[in-house]
């Protein structure tokens, strides 16, 4: 049976009652699960935590594994976004898992960016140094705040700003299996990516292949003379088509 494909995404519709929300898609002979973010019945400040994505998806994993057509033995997840931050997670607490793809992530977190925007905006003369010295203040106030339980209980909100501004290439170095790691040149999130090859060359290991697509915006999309995505010239499909061809080449697909 061809080989199961995990990508973690947001929306869609549901495989069944009380089933995680997706679809099945063939693409290049491999049938894949497309599993999105399972919306829970209660106000989104309280489940948009990598504590309750976590768990949400080892029951989509559970889901996945009573299917016939999925082989246990090769198993790939991907996530994109914050997706990815649940799939390296997955993959760091599941044998199962054999191959893991990284796209548009950041290492280092929502805060992180927050203050490296604030930096390029006042560079760009679009905000004056003093409003930038104000972001980055803030961000520091937001992040000591998300991580006091005083605060968290009283702003539940606080709980995303902690549990997705932690540190994540750390969970990608602790892997030993194949690791994809794919990004936009023009997605300012993502652009400390290009330092984590350092990271794996430092600790003597190779098992990351880095794919920079250049001029790409975070969803793959060109961008505009404006600085916008341009809705109309989409790369999605060349970047999982890139994304099916290396779990191939690293033996996803050898009894395909």
């Amino acid at each position: 049976m061809p080989k199961g494909v995990v990508v973690k995404s947001h929306g869609a519709e549901r495989l069944g009652k009380g089933k995680p929300r997706g679809c099945h898609v063939w693409i290049k002979g491999i049938r894949v699960a497309l599993i999105y973010n399972w919306r829970i019945n209660y106000n989104f400040r309280f489940c948009e935590r990598l504590g309750v994505r976590f768990p949400l998806s080892g029951r989509q994993m559970s889901y996945l594994f009573e299917q016939k057509w999925v082989d246990q033995s090769k198993l790939v997840i991907a996530g994109h976004s914050q997706g990815s931050k649940v799939a390296a997670k997955i993959a760091g607490s599941n044998s199962s898992v054999t191959h893991l793809g990284l796209f548009s992530a950041n290492p280092f977190g929502r805060c992180d960016e927050s203050i490296r925007k604030a930096r390029f905006d006042a560079r760009t003369k679009q905000i004056s140094w003093d409003k930038a010295d104000s972001i980055i203040n803030e961000q520091y106030s937001s992040f000591k705040n998300a991580h006091d339980s005083v605060y968290v209980k009283k702003y539940p909100f606080l709980k995303a700003v902690n549990t997705f501004s932690e540190i994540f290439y750390d969970d990608w170095l602790a892997l030993d299996i194949p690791i994809y790691l794919a990004y936009g040149t023009e997605d300012m999130s993502t652009e400390l990516c290009d330092i984590i090859p350092l990271f794996f060359i430092k600790e003597n290991k190779d098992n990351l292949t880095l794919n920079r697509y250049l001029g790409l915006k975070h969803n793959f999309f060109e961008m505009n003379t404006d600085g916008r995505p341009n809705y109309e010239k989409g790369h999605w499909i060349e970047v999982m088509n890139e994304f099916i061809d290396w779990t191939i080449e690293h033996n996803m697909g050898a009894n395909i």
